[in-house]
């Protein structure tokens, strides 16, 4: 927390006191902003994730995927990275991405959020051959998922199957 507010932790506070006191000087500083005055306690709010948002990448032979993380808990809002998917086989038409939720490096003790299908996969395709997967997590917290190929950057189709909640 130090490295990051640039200010000590308060050990003498309860976590759920923190929550309220914080949520206080929020409201404050929202009512003076409705009633065009200065706040008092000038303050900034920050979106972060919550958790950390990874791959599972399986090693060919392997009986169990690892997490590779690609946003970390803790990252600012809006936030993105990006990753590789490479084809099997030759003539391939689709890949698949499975994205996971957690802090384990055992894939199987993460959460899956959601599996990513890219089709659209051109004709007499290569084996090996590079499609950039980009995320970004908006402001608002939604993961949005864009594919093309590395190559020439021919967009993909992208399809995301929630592994719960609303699609």
């Amino acid at each position: 927390i130090e490295s990051v507010t640039e200010l000590k932790a308060a050990t003498n506070l309860h976590a759920d006191e923190a929550v309220a006191r914080g949520a206080a000087l929020y409201a404050a500083q929202l009512l003076a902003a409705r009633e065009n005055r200065t706040d008092t306690v000038p303050m900034k709010i920050i979106d972060m994730t919550s958790h950390n948002v990874g791959v599972e990448w399986r090693q060919p032979g392997a009986d169990h995927g690892e997490n590779v993380v690609l946003i970390r808990r803790g990252a600012e809002l809006p936030c993105g990275t990006s990753s590789q998917v490479f084809t099997d086989v030759d003539d391939q038409t689709s890949a698949e991405v499975q994205l996971l939720e957690g802090d384990s490096r055992d894939a199987d003790e993460c959460r899956k959020i959601a599996r990513v299908k890219i089709s659209g996969l051109p004709n007499e395709l290569p084996r090996k051959s590079q499609i950039d997967v980009l995320y970004q997590i908006t402001s608002e917290g939604r993961l949005q998922v864009k594919a093309q190929l590395h190559k020439g950057g021919h967009p993909l189709a992208i399809e995301i199957e929630r592994a719960s909640g609303l699609t």
